[in-house]
């Protein structure tokens, strides 16, 4: 591969918010170096360098999915057949599949908020020693939630050791959890503060504010990031006033009081507006979780354009619930609609690269297309700032680099 690549006379959105503009970047080894006209100046005499024409081309940074489940795939009995119905090690094989398949549509980084075991960061440190294609994985373990609550509803009949939850009963239970999940070497704690939507525990509070505080006084503690699902008002605001990084879903529970606690906090909300959005309940749903649905889905729709019209738009970050809700890396699908509920093209992409890398902390290195960043990025056929579109059909990806080496064209992997 050429020691460095420039991409001459792109559309860049750069990730920053900033409005799009014409213009060329420099990539050397696995860095940004320049950004702007002047891009030979930075480039020594005789350094072997590769140029592409970027005419009809928007060029981005690398996208970022924050609630993205590698390990999960659809399966007839649900997230909790998965436990049962699925051996540890099928689940696994799935997660390396999953991982390729988010690099052929343009996410050089996701963070992976609940897994069975130890999946995702085993998988984080193989991808990083480059021995099987994926993207950048923060990683969270089994998600951290009571008896009966998420992820470990089942039935007392059953014992599960490796499956997608871990069952914490006491504050000291919780302490425990976290210790022993930072030990074999995650990211992030995820909690599940109320239940799946498509159950009667969607609104119990299974987390106090206080259970939520000390998860995340442990967590900060050894430098772990925290995320909570959550779906009412009165878990939106545990999870906040708690101290968590990131909130999830809030499907009910965006409302003026807990936005303001969001505005006056420094989380971020990962909407998943794609589990919700243009859905219709499932036939499976009992009437009173279909009910619960058509009571809020507009209300929370309102409730994002508000957001949208807000510097809260700032704090919004991109989500797929692949796994459970949507297919694997389909993720694009929330960018769209974001703009559709309000974001501008610059906004909705900044949702998917920079606001996501600075909930995530890895804002230094990633996010946007700034010099000094690593040198994740995309080149998508056409010009987004009037067809965000095109980036749900992976064949538009050109190119998809991931610390400077090109690791998908056209949807294939490079």
């Amino acid at each position: 591969m050429p020691t460095a690549l420039i991409f001459r006379n792109a559309t860049l959105i750069d990730g920053t918010g900033r409005p799009a503009r014409p213009t060329s970047v420099v990539v050397r080894d696995a860095e940004i170096v320049a950004v702007g006209s002047e891009v030979d100046a930075v480039l020594p005499a005789g350094i072997e360098v590769s140029e592409v024409d970027c005419d009809g081309f928007t060029l981005i940074p690398g996208l970022i999915d924050a609630h993205s489940h590698l390990s999960y795939f659809p399966h007839a009995k649900g997230p909790m057949g998965l436990n049962y119905s699925v051996s540890l090690e099928e689940n696994t094989v799935r997660a390396v599949i999953n991982a390729a398949i988010y690099l052929r549509h343009g996410f050089t980084t996701i963070l992976d908020v609940g897994t069975r075991g130890r999946i995702a960061s085993v998988l984080r440190d193989i991808i990083s020693e480059g021995l099987v294609p994926g993207p950048r994985v923060i990683a969270s373990g089994q998600v951290l939630s009571t008896t009966g609550g998420l992820m470990n509803s089942y039935p007392d009949w059953v014992k599960v050791s490796h499956g997608n939850g871990a069952a914490v009963d006491s504050k000291d239970s919780i302490r425990h959890e976290v210790r022993r999940q930072s030990l074999s070497g995650v990211d992030n704690i995820k909690l599940g503060i109320t239940g799946q939507l498509g159950t009667r525990a969607r609104e119990w509070l299974l987390l106090s504010t206080d259970e939520v505080a000390i998860a995340v006084d442990e967590a900060r503690r050894r430098d772990l990031t925290v995320a909570a699902h959550a779906y009412g008002r009165a878990a939106v605001e545990a999870a906040i006033k708690g101290g968590v990084d990131t909130v999830h879903h809030a499907f009910a529970g965006l409302t003026d009081a807990t936005l303001d606690l969001l505005a006056d906090s420094s989380a971020y909300l990962v909407p998943t507006a794609m589990v919700f959005v243009d859905k219709t309940p499932p036939p499976t749903w009992s009437k009173s979780t279909a009910d619960y649905f058509n009571q809020h889905i507009d209300k929370y729709m309102d409730a994002l354009r508000k957001v949208a019209d807000s510097e809260l738009r700032d704090r919004v970050i991109v989500g797929s619930d692949s796994g459970i809700s949507n297919p694997t890396a389909t993720t694009a699908r929330e960018i769209v609609l974001l703009e559709r509920l309000g974001f501008s093209v610059e906004d909705a992409i900044r949702a998917a690269t920079l606001s996501a890398a600075r909930a995530l902390r890895i804002d230094k290195e990633v996010g946007s297309l700034e010099v000094g960043k690593t040198a994740d990025l995309c080149l998508v056929k056409g010009d987004l700032t009037t067809n965000l579109d095109a980036l749900l059909q992976p064949e538009n990806f050109h190119l998809v680099l991931k610390s400077g080496k090109v690791v998908a064209r056209e949807g294939i992997l490079a």
